[in-house]
């Protein structure tokens, strides 16, 4: 395993409905440009999280849906 990243920022968050986030390729997915406001407590099930990190230079895409976890790396600029 590596080391852990001498810096880390987030870039983007949004969440998409569980539904329509299956039906979308990872890399395709068109993020908001800012991130946003967390959700009620309520719905939180029913989401995918999707996360735009930088990591010492390099750009990732994370989506979060309950326990599973998909991760990419972004190539060319946001």
């Amino acid at each position: 395993m590596g080391e852990l990243p001498k810096t880390i920022e987030l870039l983007r968050y949004s969440k998409e409905d569980a539904w329509g986030y299956h039906k979308n390729n990872l890399a395709e997915i068109k993020l908001d440009k800012a991130i946003a406001d967390n959700s009620p407590m309520i719905f939180l099930s029913r989401v995918v999280h999707l996360f735009e990190i930088e990591a010492d230079g390099s750009i990732f895409r994370v989506a979060i849906d309950g326990k599973n976890v998909e991760i990419i790396r972004v190539n060319g600029k946001i």
